[in-house]
């Protein structure tokens, strides 16, 4: 994961919408590395994630959305 994070911030810091289900992700830790200012909406469903790695996510500006 640390290397789509660095794909992500070198090619696309522009972002604002990433999907990332169905990846048996347990953890949120590489997320803090995120370098794109414009990102707004993440997606984990179906992920092995606890609601706790939540607070990982806590110093990028989301929009909250349960869609």
């Amino acid at each position: 994961m640390s290397n789509v994070i660095s794909i992500i911030n070198t090619h696309v810091p522009h972002v604002a919408s990433i999907d990332f289900s169905n990846n048996k992700l347990p953890t949120l830790d590489f997320f803090s590395t995120l370098e794109t200012p414009q990102l707004k909406f993440l997606s984990f469903d179906d992920n092995r994630l606890d609601l706790r790695q939540l607070e990982k996510l806590k110093p990028l500006k989301l929009v909250c959305s349960n869609v």
